[in-house]
Order: structure tokens, then C-alpha cells, then sequence
């Protein structure tokens, strides 16, 4: 389970990323809402808070493949009122919103999955990997915001992208692929690695377990 937590760490980022890099080129340029830049900064950061202050909570009676399904689930349908509601002030906020508390439920379970994996790795292999799971997941976080910056970049300069100046019809279609499209297609890729995620079943008999091991070293010692 492992590889599914890091590659979770791998597209949760690049999707962090690519989100909060063209937010405000889309705004300003495909939507000509420059006066909105400081309310999109400011939604960014504090829309998603809600969620994860519930996120505790709703663990306790939710399995954490199905609240990563739910987040999922939010930042596609936000991303699509904000795609068909271009037009509407109330539609962008609400999709500004919405996507705001799927990622960061995305991230909040992707976080939430880690002890999981670690006391998992203990289980079957009798050792705790911690430190190895933790310096992989480090690799897997900085190379996907690095690799992901620089496609992105290097993606919008193809499509024309100037900073600063007056946007081509070519630049704002790939501002908008960049903006709406590809996190839908990260947000998939989450949802089927998200799939393969079985440890929710067992986390009651492998946190019996590993309390009888404990239990059973501390008595020997």
C-alpha cells in the first residue's frame, strides 16, 4: 500500500500546484476579473479550512476511501460551475468554494493515509518502515511540484503565454486546459489509486495486533 501512498503525494501536489499557479492567470486573463486576484489568493488559503477542521469527525464515521471519493467528487463539481458559469459572479465564488474544500479533503485524507500505511508496513513485515515511507514520500512530493512546475511552464509557453500582455486565443485555451481540465484528469487518477486503497478494513485488526506485539516486548523486557 505503500506505492499508493506516494503516488496519492505525487498527484495530490501536482495538483496543488497546478491550481494555484493558473488560478490567477484564468482570472485574469480568460475572465478579465483582475479585480478579483486578492479574493481568489484569499479563497484559496481560507475555503478549504472547514474541511479540514471536520475532517477528524467525519473519520469517525466514514472510511477514508470514501471521504477521498467525496473530496473528489467536490473538486470536479466545483471546477464545473466555475467552467460553465464563467459569466456569473455568484457561480465562480460558490465553484471557488467548492474546489477549495475538495482539495483540501484531498489533502487532509492523503495526510490521514500515512500512519495507516506505516503501522501496515509493521504488520506484515514485523519492522516499522517510518523513516523509509517518509523519506520516499519527501522524494515524491518536491519531484512532483518541481516536475509539474516545469511542465506547466513549459506547457503554457508553447500555447503562447506572455506574461503581462494581451493573451491569443491559443494562450487562453491552454490557460483553460491548464486551469480546468488537467486537475480533472489528476483528480481521476487520485479516484483509481484511491481504489486500491484497502487498508480502512483492516486498521482495527492491525492496530489490535501491533498492541499485542507491544505488549508483548514490553513484557519481555
Amino acid at each position: 500500500q505503500a506505492w499508493i501512498l506516494f503516488l496519492l503525494n505525487l498527484f495530490y501536489f501536482s495538483l496543488y500546484v497546478v491550481r494555484s499557479t493558473t488560478v490567477i492567470y484564468y482570472f485574469k486573463y480568460n475572465l478579465g476579473r483582475t479585480e478579483w486576484l486578492s479574493l481568489v489568493g484569499l479563497l484559496g488559503i481560507l475555503s478549504g479550512l472547514p474541511m479540514l477542521l471536520l475532517l477528524p469527525s467525519l473519520e469517525k464515521h466514514f472510511s477514508k476511501k470514501n471521504l477521498m471519493f467525496f473530496s473528489i467528487l467536490l473538486y470536479i463539481v466545483g471546477d464545473m460551475i466555475i467552467f460553465i458559469g464563467k459569466n456569473s459572479a455568484v457561480c465562480l465564488l460558490t465553484g471557488l468554494v467548492i474546489t477549495g474544500l475538495g482539495i483540501y479533503g484531498i489533502f487532509g485524507i492523503t495526510f490521514a493515509m500515512q500512519p495507516d500505511v506505516i503501522d501496515y508496513s509493521e504488520y506484515k513485515k514485523n519492522a516499522s518502515v517510518a523513516g523509509l515511507i517518509a523519506a520516499f514520500q519527501g522524494f515524491f512530493v518536491k519531484g512532483g511540484m518541481g516536475l509539474t512546475s516545469f511542465i506547466i511552464g513549459a506547457f503554457l509557453a508553447r500555447g503562447g503565454y506572455v506574461a503581462n500582455a494581451v493573451q491569443t486565443e491559443k494562450a487562453l485555451s491552454y490557460i483553460e486546459i491548464c486551469f480546468i481540465w488537467i486537475p480533472i484528469v489528476l483528480c481521476v487518477l487520485i479516484g483509481v489509486l484511491t481504489y486500491f486503497y484497502k487498508l480502512d478494513g483492516l486498521r482495527a485488526e492491525m492496530t489490535k495486533e501491533l498492541e499485542e506485539r507491544r505488549q508483548r516486548m514490553a513484557n519481555e523486557m
